[in-house]
């Protein structure tokens, strides 16, 4: 839960939002500033998960057919709703500390109801 919390916490800074709310901004007349911003924020965070949950497959903590996919649908469970909130609403729409630890929470426990050692299987 602290690393779903962290990575929360760094991206939800006031100055990240701003430098996101102007490369989406931009993103037409300079599509590689949208690509780097990609590629180094949720692609990077995106690719750890990844190699962190084929290693926990591996050992038998987890049950994720697919990493990658479990990967990218663990970090929009964890970043859609407060980022949107963050880039909608400017830096009043960042969640508070205790709101960010309480969705961190919810979060990790939704991702482990569905990949989970335990989590029942749909084929």
């Amino acid at each position: 839960m602290q690393l779903a919390l962290d990575q929360l916490t760094v991206v939800l800074t006031p100055r990240l939002m701003r430098l996101r709310r102007m490369v989406i901004g931009e993103v037409e007349r300079f599509p590689e500033l949208g690509r780097s911003l990609h590629d180094n924020g949720p692609g990077r965070s995106i690719r750890r998960m990844e190699r962190a949950f084929a290693h926990y497959t591996r050992i038998g903590q987890l049950a994720t057919p697919d990493p990658r996919a479990a990967a990218v649908q663990f970090n929009w469970i964890l970043m859609a709703a407060p980022t949107s909130a963050a880039m909608l609403l400017g830096d009043a729409g960042i969640p508070k500390p205790a709101e960010l630890r309480s969705h961190a929470a919810e979060a990790v426990r939704i991702f482990l109801c569905a990949f989970g050692p335990d989590a029942p299987r749909v084929e």
